[in-house]
């Protein structure tokens, strides 16, 4: 009993909660009744629509008969109507006006239940006389009661079929109908939650299709309005990490700033001091003038230095690119070096393969230039080399520049920040401002030419790629 309660209450959940449980129920309803209506109307009407077509079957089988025995001798109407008894299983009664001429009963009853039809005619036997007979004749519908036997027999054969056909039809019009409104369903559910990986699609005419067309369209438009979404906010959480870059990097590069010319000032400041005060060796005023201009010198590039770091950061530099000679360029370059590199004991030693044209600016590619060289023979010891080449490679001008050395991996990647040195003590005798290597990254990535420093073996290498141009329709 308990398990029948579960089941009962199951099944009223289902009914509650499922479209296809429903539309079952109620198809399956709506055709059993539609069934037993039409079998109760069946099992109604064909008896009596039976009984009516044989009573005017009979009375017309009764006139017929009628006009065919007028005018016979009254012997052999007798005859005809006992002939005509027989064959109709009837009671036949022929009477003129009160009187009963001739009775004959050839009914065989075998079930006094079935309907009994009855008709009457008139007609004329003697045309010369005028006299008038009524034949009347009656008999019992067994047939109609064997329709009734027969529908009561199949009644239970019947009912099964019916309930068979009404829960297949039933099933498979719910399912058609459901199925498809409860994967819509599913879809939407899954568009709540964001999920558009899995539509559904249904190939159909009518409204379901619709829906389902429409809903694909609206999935589709929200797919690309959340991928413009995230792509927004994938930029402004790049926006924001720059910006949180740039103030740091401000930050720093205002604590370096500060600590790059109070240095010379403070020495300046000392100096002059001293001059005004005659005090000790500082009497020699010529020559600490000297010292003194030359200390302003040196903040005077600084502070050069720093303005066009600012100019390139706010991105207020405007190249100049015509068709540049990089051969003739690099050579012009090194023969200025050589004084400093002969100053410094280290040899110079580079190569340039002749008329190498590229499109860029002169003035900010010599700076380059400069820096990096500079760079290699201020960081070499007294008797080393510096090698400078440049040569074609496929369609790129190379530039290497190496020196004897090594820098700590976990420096090679911060040497391009502004006024990072590898040597901390920020002592400018063993190295520069610290601006030089973020302004040759900076204006080779203006120029968007390719770079990189590394470490090969007891070299610090460094490279950068030049895509060759044309010069006056001559390509180099």
């Amino acid at each position: 009993m308990k398990r029948f309660v579960e089941w009962g209450i199951n099944c009223v959940d289902k009914l509650r909660t499922r479209l296809s449980s429903k539309l079952f129920l109620a198809t399956f309803l709506m055709l059993f009744s539609v069934f037993w209506l039409s079998f109760g109307i069946a099992t109604t009407l064909i008896p009596e629509l039976y009984i009516r077509q044989f009573t005017t079957r009979f009375e017309d089988f009764v006139i017929n008969f009628g006009y065919e025995i007028s005018g016979l001798p009254l012997v052999e109407v007798k005859d005809a109507i006992d002939r005509f008894a027989a064959y109709n299983n009837a009671i036949v009664v022929l009477s003129s006006g009160q009187d009963v001429i001739h009775t004959i009963n050839a009914m065989t009853i075998m079930d006094s239940t079935s309907p009994l039809v009855e008709t009457s005619w008139v007609f004329r036997q003697d045309p010369l006389t005028g006299a008038r007979f009524t034949i009347s004749a009656q008999t019992h519908l067994e047939s109609v009661n064997h329709v009734r036997d027969l529908l009561q027999q199949i009644f239970h054969s019947l009912l099964i079929g019916i309930v068979f056909v009404a829960l297949v039809v039933a099933y498979l019009f719910s399912a058609s109908v459901s199925d498809p409104i409860v994967k819509l369903s599913q879809t939407a559910k899954k568009l709540e939650q964001l999920d558009l990986s899995a539509l559904y699609e249904i190939k159909r005419a009518d409204e379901i299709g619709d829906l389902s067309f429409h809903l694909n369209i609206m999935a589709q438009a929200l797919n690309a309005t959340l991928t413009d979404l995230h792509v927004a906010n994938s930029k402004l959480q790049d926006e924001l990490i720059f910006k949180e870059e740039q103030e740091e990097q401000r930050s720093k590069l205002f604590t370096a700033l500060s600590h790059e010319l109070k240095t010379p000032l403070v020495i300046l400041k000392g100096e002059l001091e001293g001059m005004i005060d005659n005090v000790g060796v500082y009497e020699d005023r010529d020559a600490y003038l000297k010292k003194a201009y030359r200390t302003t010198e040196s903040m005077e590039k600084l502070i050069q230095e720093i303005l066009l770091v600012s100019r390139l950061e706010s991105n207020e530099i405007t190249l100049n690119v015509e068709p540049l000679n990089m051969s003739d360029l690099i050579n012009e370059t090194c023969r200025n070096y050589e004084s400093l590199a002969t100053f410094k004991h280290v040899s110079l030693l580079y190569y340039c393969e002749d008329d190498l044209f590229v499109q860029a600016d002169r003035f900010q590619i010599k700076s380059v230039i400069s820096n990096i060289i500079n760079n290699a023979i201020f960081h070499s010891e007294a008797g080393e080399v510096v090698w400078i080449q440049f040569e074609k490679q496929e369609t790129n001008g190379v530039l290497t520049v190496k020196n004897k050395g090594n820098i700590p991996e976990e420096d090679l990647a911060q040497l391009f920040e502004p006024f990072y040195r590898v040597e901390k003590s920020r002592n400018r005798h063993s190295g520069g401002s610290g601006l030089g290597l973020f302004i040759v990254k900076s204006m080779l990535e203006l120029h968007q030419f390719e770079h990189h420093l590394e470490n090969e073996q007891e070299f610090v290498v460094f490279t950068a790629k030049f895509p060759i141009s044309a010069k006056e329709g001559i390509t180099c």
